[in-house]
């Protein structure tokens, strides 16, 4: 399990440690974004602590265990998340979320609208916390703040190597039926206890677990994880000795929360192939479909060997660029080529299509994509943080002191905190792209180019409506049948244009 979602509307991913936001989810409501956001951060808070940490790394070191088959990869990993902590992780990132739209509303309403929205496995861990929000604002954040650590911190770093705790699935699954090594075992003591004596979440920590009959483990010493990650190593098949001088310090919480929110990415979480696309081996019956392609998304083929060996006689010829289609009906299409193909059919057939890449398949210095200098280039760059996008910015500019750029920069509603940056180099064909949560590096961005770049002029957005208007519903999770070039660009912002050239009046009432 690689992230813990919130309903497809924000999502933590424990391999990269990003927290991801939906953005057609949230354009017309901040208070629902900041709540999905306090949900997604509860989450990585919890994974930077103890048993969050020995999962971190053993998403990392399980799949590439070699003693241990598929099958018992798959099943470490569930014990290490459904198995033992999705009721801290889910239990408290919900009650996090709603606690904090007690600023909002009333308690009444926050927990209506709990019972209304959240789905039953939402439901019944957050029923079990009901009794947090009669509490006091400070009792509250000593019980969130202690519930939390002591849940996870169960020493599993400690006694890892001792007990040889990956080395099976049955080894890890006894280790945790000892309800003092499961997180979720020890949150629904510490619940029980404190439930009925309220006045406990004011003491120490360790007279809590006392309390509670759970055991209090002190934070992992770096001599303690230089070992665990030594253990994690050999278990990899890839030796090698960890020292206490590797080890970094624990972020405070403020360094901790800064870094998180620098990193959000805002995109189209429910913008799936897997599960929604048709798959296609043969390249004719994909490009029977380019009369109706309006958005190709590229990206190099980055599975196994062996799945390689095994779509090479299906398709011809060896996959090396993965080409996903969106096509004005909404269909969804994937099929693998060569590169020698990719590039011609990019060329010829989908040339009329807007093209799509992610910022690691697009080299700015050369102004060619990673994978052939005579790639077609794409329509939009995209990045998933401004903070990535500013280096890259910065460094062109270094390397080219008399380069130009034009720029375009937007939020989803007046006033709203989700922001959209479009910088273009002049000369260039690809418009880097950006979604981002407020100012911040967009604003440094900004600060960078202010002497060298102009704003994109409106003649400019409806050159390229069809691209921008692409890219809104790819990355953005926009309606495809809007055009949100006119709409955006309406003086009085009171009609709604569509692609098919139909204008709807917008009531009076509803806000633009």
């Amino acid at each position: 399990m690689q992230n813990w979602y919130h309903l497809l509307k924000g999502s933590f991913n424990i391999g990269d440690e990003t927290i991801r936001l939906d953005f057609g989810s949230h354009i017309g409501d901040q208070i629902q974004l900041a709540a999905t956001l306090v949900h997604e951060t509860t989450h990585a808070a919890l994974a930077n602590m103890e048993f969050g940490q020995a999962t971190k790394n053993a998403y990392h070191v399980i799949p590439r265990t070699k003693d241990l088959s598929e099958k018992e990869q798959v099943e470490v990993m569930r014990l290490l998340t459904l198995g033992s902590q999705d009721f801290v992780q889910e239990g408290l990132a919900t009650l996090m979320q709603f606690l904090w739209l007690t600023q909002e509303m009333s308690k009444k309403d926050v927990l209506d609208l709990a019972e209304k929205i959240l789905p039953p496995e939402y439901l019944d861990k957050l029923r079990e916390m009901y009794f947090v929000f009669d509490l006091s604002p400070r009792y509250r954040d000593e019980f969130t703040k202690k519930a939390s650590t002591l849940s996870m911190e169960t020493g599993i770093r400690r006694v890892a190597p001792s007990l040889d705790l990956f080395r099976s699935a049955a080894t890890l699954r006894q280790y945790l039926s000892e309800a003092d090594n499961n997180p979720n075992e020890r949150l629904r003591k510490i619940i029980k206890t404190i439930k009925h004596r309220t006045w406990l979440v004011t003491k120490p920590i360790e007279e809590i677990a006392a309390q509670s009959g759970i055991t209090f483990h002190p934070p992992t010493s770096k001599k303690d994880v230089a070992a665990f990650l030594t253990y994690m190593a050999s278990r990899m098949g890839a030796p090698r000795e960890y020292t206490e001088a590797e080890i970094g310090d624990t972020p405070d919480s403020d360094e901790f929360f800064r870094s998180i929110a620098e990193d959000v990415v805002v995109g189209n979480l429910n913008q799936r192939f897997s599960g929604q696309a048709e798959i296609i081996f043969k390249l004719d019956d994909f490009l029977y479909y380019s009369d109706v392609a309006e958005t190709i998304f590229i990206t190099p083929y980055r599975d196994t060997d062996e799945e390689r060996d095994r779509l090479t006689p299906l398709i011809g010829e060896t996959p090396e660029i993965v080409l996903a289609m969106i096509a004005s009906t909404g269909a969804k299409y994937v099929t693998a080529v060569s590169r020698d193909t990719a590039e011609r059919i990019l060329k010829s057939e989908l040339r009329s299509a807007t093209l799509l890449t992610k910022a690691g398949a697009f080299d700015s210095a050369t102004n060619q994509m990673i994978e052939s200098p005579t790639f077609r280039h794409p329509d939009f760059v995209i990045y998933n943080t401004a903070k990535s996008l500013l280096p890259v910015l910065e460094n062109f500019s270094k390397a080219h002191p008399e380069a130009r750029f034009s720029h375009f920069y937007a939020s989803a509603m007046e006033g709203h905190i989700l922001r959209t940056l479009y910088v273009k180099i002049e000369g260039q064909v690809p418009i880097y792209a950006v979604n981002a949560l407020g100012g911040g590096d967009i604003d440094r961005i900004l600060e960078l180019i202010k002497e060298k770049s102009r704003q994109i002029t409106e003649d400019e957005l409806r050159t390229d409506k069809n691209h921008y208007n692409n890219y809104s519903a790819f990355w953005m999770g926009m309606h495809r049948e809007v055009d949100w070039i006119e709409t955006m660009l309406d003086p009085g912002k009171k009609h709604l244009y569509f692609r098919d050239g139909r204008v709807l009046d917008v009531p009076t009432t509803v806000k633009a």
